[in-house]
């Protein structure tokens, strides 16, 4: 089975620009998950970007392709990069990660590879579960305020992290990453730290520096 990382880059983010090239522990930031993904052989990894400064910093053995620089415009949506890359690259199954995921590990991604692969799934999605009182509107989402359940019982919410693993058939109806059968893959709140803003990197940065968090593939 044809499986093919995509791996969407562009340097010129509106919320931190640069921020992919910006150090983490020593190291760019891209340069964490483009290492784990080129440590999984069955996989082939290709970086989709247009700007060709991001070369330098891709791993040996992963694969540039030069994207429109059209899809670097603020305004495009997931969907629109989903549909060109199907376009661009052909594979059965897409792993689809985004490298603001630095410490996301090679078992969370093996996780969801198989679960598309092996199990009868056509897409996974990578989450944060959260058995919190959420509220959403000025309304309880996964709670009645009459009948407080402990935090440990509540239904949990899942939260989206960067990890997407979809049969090709999935994307080609209209560049979504969800098919009609999903499986949820839960991944620990530090393994799916995502960098958004300068913040954020700072605050992984302390991780790695106080060895409160391990990089592990």
């Amino acid at each position: 089975m044809n499986i093919k990382a995509v791996v969407p880059i562009k340097l010129n983010n509106e919320r931190f620009p640069n921020k992919n090239l910006e150090p983490l522990g020593g190291k760019p930031l891209c340069a964490y998950l483009l290492e784990t993904l080129a440590s999984i052989p069955e996989i082939k990894t290709y970086i989709y970007c247009s700007d060709e400064r991001i070369v330098p910093y891709i791993p040996a053995n992963t694969h540039f392709f030069k994207r429109s620089e059209k899809l670097d415009q603020f305004s495009v949506k997931r969907q629109e990069i989903v549909q060109a890359m199907v376009q661009d690259i052909e594979a059965d199954i897409y792993v689809y990660a985004h490298v603001t995921n630095p410490f996301l590990t090679q078992a969370t991604i093996h996780a969801a590879v198989d679960a598309v692969s092996k199990e009868d799934y056509d897409s996974a999605i990578g989450v944060v579960p959260y058995q919190k009182y959420i509220w959403y509107q000025n309304q309880p989402m996964n709670f009645d305020c009459e009948n407080l359940l402990r935090t440990q019982d509540i239904e949990p919410i899942y939260m989206e992290m960067g990890l997407f693993v979809f049969r090709r058939d999935v994307a080609l109806k209209n560049g979504s990453v969800y098919g009609e059968k999903r499986k949820l893959i839960p991944v620990p709140e530090m393994e799916a730290i995502d960098i958004d803003y300068r913040e954020d990197l700072e605050f992984a940065n302390l991780l790695l520096t106080q060895s409160l968090y391990r990089h592990g593939r």
